[in-house]
């Protein structure tokens, strides 16, 4: 049971009707797997061939599923040393149990949830393995309390796709008309701060969290639209990816650059290539309108003209966009499928229908 003086829990100015209720969704199904280990030692333990754990590190296990199975914020209160106001969310204090991406290094689960303290508003976070250090919760500034600031959305992080188990959580916030959001991530250390990642969100930039590289841990994306020195609309594209603690920059791509400079490659490509398989392909990829004949007979071309693209709008929600686009070879119209990815480690982040590759 909480102490008289950290039982004042009070609502931070949250517009409840719009949020998730992250913290009760992260907890369940975490628990119901680390029970499951520890009743039946596990898959990889009824195997002939598989390496028994000692003792100690089983009862290390057995103690930390009973720490998951409780309360992540009582946990977080017992190792409290200063009064804080527990963030109210849905009726629910906002603390749940996180599991790092790596289980390697001595990286173990552990607590994080939202208080107010003073003037701020502070993310509090304790590791499973300071069980019976005092003052253990270490609390880190995230953000001025404000009276206008309002929690548009919370929502669990998954880096592990197909874990189950949130790494982080993300929280949406709303201020004079204004929308940003922090990433939180735990990173298995007791001592460590979690990661946090704080960033503008708009019509013009947005952020979201796609496995890009295939490899079963999901990236982060930021996408923004840019203007160059000579007023140049830009779409642009970065990725990061988790590298145990933090995210680190793995690559970028201006996305109407990369377009234009495929589209002065196809125009250059149908001026002046003769192959018998170059023309089936671009017989393929051009598709004629207007009543215009097959474009393979009037290859190679000495009058292409292919629009470049200053601008596009695009939902940058999505991941990925199909548009068409037309061009002209000898006065006839044809019209070409063009496919766009934000995926910045992509070999082909941009592709022209029936074109790559030939």
């Amino acid at each position: 049971m909480r102490s008289s003086r950290r039982s004042r829990a009070v609502p931070f100015l949250i517009a409840t009707s719009l949020l998730v209720l992250l913290f009760g969704c992260a907890t369940s199904a975490p628990i119901q797997e680390e029970r499951s280990e520890s009743q039946s030692g596990g898959e990889a333990a009824s195997q002939p061939t598989a390496p028994r754990h000692s003792q100690t590190e089983s009862q290390e296990e057995e103690g930390n599923a009973a720490i998951l199975a409780g309360n992540a914020s009582v946990f977080l209160d017992g190792g409290l040393s200063e009064e804080l106001e527990p963030v109210i969310v849905g009726g629910a204090v906002a603390a749940g149990w996180y599991y790092p991406l790596n289980g390697e290094n001595e990286a173990v689960p552990g607590a994080m949830g939202l208080y107010a303290s003073g003037q701020a508003l502070v993310l509090a976070h304790r590791s499973v393995s300071v069980v019976d250090e005092p003052s253990a919760t270490r609390v880190t500034p995230l953000l001025p309390r404000s009276a206008d600031r309002r929690v548009r959305a919370l929502e669990p992080i998954e880096l592990q796709v197909g874990s189950g188990r949130p790494a982080g959580f993300r929280i949406r916030f709303s201020e004079n008309n204004r929308d940003e959001e922090v990433f939180i991530i735990w990173t298995g250390t007791g001592d460590d701060p979690p990661h946090t990642v704080r960033l503008p969100i708009s019509a013009v930039r947005r952020t979201a969290l796609r496995d890009l590289t295939h490899d079963g841990v999901r990236e982060m994306v930021h996408l923004s639209v840019a203007f160059d020195a000579m007023g140049s609309r830009e779409i642009m594209v970065d990725a990061l990816s988790w590298a145990d603690t933090r995210f680190v920059h793995i690559g970028s791509v201006p996305l109407i650059h990369t377009l234009n400079r495929e589209l002065t490659q196809l125009e250059s490509r149908l001026k002046t290539e003769n192959g018998a398989d170059w023309k089936a392909a671009a017989d393929l990829a051009l598709q004629p309108i207007e009543d215009s004949p097959p474009v393979a007979p009037l290859l190679p071309a000495r009058e292409v003209r292919i629009p470049r693209i200053t601008e596009l709008s695009l939902d940058l929600s999505r991941g990925s966009w199909e548009f068409t686009h037309d061009i002209a070879v000898h006065g006839n119209i044809y019209r070409l499928l063009i496919r766009l990815e934000a995926n910045p480690v992509a070999e082909q982040p941009v592709q022209i229908d029936g074109i790559q590759g030939r």
